[in-house]
């Protein structure tokens, strides 16, 4: 049975690592590393900001970035679920985990009052 929960410890490193090549902004993967380790233990990131993997047993199969949001939408407040950099390691691509971890989460948020959930992506146009 695969579970969602925040990621700890060397599981950060490997999804830092994970994500570097695709959202490393040119960065080498050890100021990467530095740079999302001091983003999400920043104080501004405390019950704004987590690492979420996708789980099972002890492998992660599965992580992305989850945002507690705030927005509008004609003059009402709303909750939003944002969704950043997920990432699936090579090797398990195309087995339905990323979807997995998304359904998941996006259960949990609901649960926890989100009204909507927001995409982040970095597509380039060319």
């Amino acid at each position: 049975m695969a579970v969602l929960r925040d990621l700890a410890g060397e599981e950060r490193a490997d999804y830092f690592r994970g994500i570097q090549p695709i959202w490393g902004g040119g960065l080498d993967e050890a100021r990467f590393g530095l740079f999302q380790r001091r983003l999400a233990d920043s104080p501004e990131a405390a019950g704004r900001y987590r690492l979420l993997g996708w789980f099972e047993g002890a492998r992660m199969v599965s992580a992305m970035k989850a945002y507690d949001l705030r927005g509008s939408c004609a003059r009402r407040p709303l909750k939003l679920f944002g969704i950043g950099a997920v990432f699936t390691p090579p090797e398990l691509r195309r087995k339905g985990h990323a979807a997995a971890m998304l359904r998941a989460a996006m259960d949990d948020y609901r649960r926890k009052g989100a009204q909507a959930a927001v995409l982040f992506s970095d597509i380039e146009i060319e």
